[in-house]
Formats: structure tokens, C-alpha cells, sequence
């Protein structure tokens, strides 16, 4: 990069998890449409609603963040359901097979060392792309705001929210 600003230059910021989805989705040719970060203009209003959307208000009294959210239970709801991924990560590639939403875009929180990085992308996308890259927790949430999909460093998987064929989701159980 030379040393002239560049409109957008948050968006280059080499954060490591950042770097790594932006690098494969380079070689990938994945294209914007697909999946892409929010600008520093768009990612904290978007932050800021999954938090309001999701999060007990007590909870975040005292933890001031989604962080430890979906390890510590600081759900604003019980989720609907929850399951150990430890034995098979492949669990993640069922999942465009039981949300209807796989086309449309979904908005996906990913940790970055107590930092979020806030994307949006198809559900296709999101999996493919959390499949290869990530290894923290994330937050996958539909644009409308009614569900949460999160995973935790601990293999805890969580479905949180309205409009989850909670049916479709036991089927993840023969996964354990």
C-alpha cells in the first residue's frame, strides 16, 4: 500500500482472521455479492442490533459485549436448541440444508481475539468460508434479526431466535 489515504483502507486492515477470509476469498473468486466485510460506517449499527436483538440486558450490564455470550448463557431467550460439535465440525455444511434463508444474505460476527469483524454473505458463502477459515467463536444472524446460529471456542453450538425448524435442527444430534 502506498503512503497516499485510500477511501476504504479500514476494509485492508490486516486483523489475522480478516486477512485469512479476505486472502481466500481472493483465490476463490468469490465475489462481493457473495460475501464481503461491512465498512467501518456500517459494522456497528449492525453490531449494535444483534446485541439489542439477542442479548439479556442484565447480562450485558456486566459483561459489556457479546463476548462470552455463547459460552456463558447470556441469551435475552432460551435456545431453542443446542448441541457439542466437538466430534464432527462437520456439522456446519448441513447447514444451508436446514434454513430456508440460504440464498438471501445473512449478517455473520466472527471473533477475531476478543474483536468482531462483521460481514454479510449468502449462507453458502458463510459456511464455506467459516468451514476453512475460522477457529473462534461467531455469530451467524439472519438480516431480519429473528435468528442466531453461534458457535463457541468449546464446540458449543447454539440456535437461538424465531423461524428455526427446530425439527430439521435434532436431525444435527446423529452428528454425537
Amino acid at each position: 500500500m502506498s503512503g497516499k489515504k485510500q477511501k476504504g483502507v479500514f476494509n485492508h486492515y490486516k486483523g489475522r482472521i480478516r486477512r485469512e477470509i479476505q486472502e481466500y476469498c481472493r483465490e476463490q473468486s468469490i465475489p462481493q455479492e457473495e460475501f464481503h466485510f461491512l465498512s467501518l460506517y456500517q459494522w456497528e449499527n449492525v453490531y449494535d442490533r444483534i446485541v439489542e436483538s439477542f442479548a439479556n440486558h442484565q447480562w450485558l450490564a456486566q459483561h459489556k459485549g457479546i463476548h462470552w455470550l455463547n459460552t456463558c448463557g447470556g441469551f435475552k431467550e432460551e435456545p431453542y436448541f443446542t448441541f457439542d460439535c466437538n466430534d464432527e465440525q462437520n456439522w456446519i455444511l448441513e447447514l444451508p440444508k436446514l434454513l430456508t434463508e440460504k440464498k438471501e444474505l445473512v449478517y455473520i460476527l466472527i471473533e477475531d481475539t476478543r474483536n468482531y469483524w462483521v460481514a454479510e454473505g449468502t449462507l453458502d458463502r458463510v459456511v464455506e468460508i467459516l468451514y476453512e477459515i475460522a477457529e473462534d467463536d461467531y455469530y451467524i444472524v439472519d438480516k431480519k434479526y429473528h435468528w442466531m446460529i453461534t458457535e463457541n471456542h468449546h464446540g458449543g453450538v447454539a440456535f437461538v431466535g424465531e423461524k428455526l425448524d427446530v425439527e430439521k435442527l435434532r436431525g444435527l444430534n446423529s452428528y454425537n
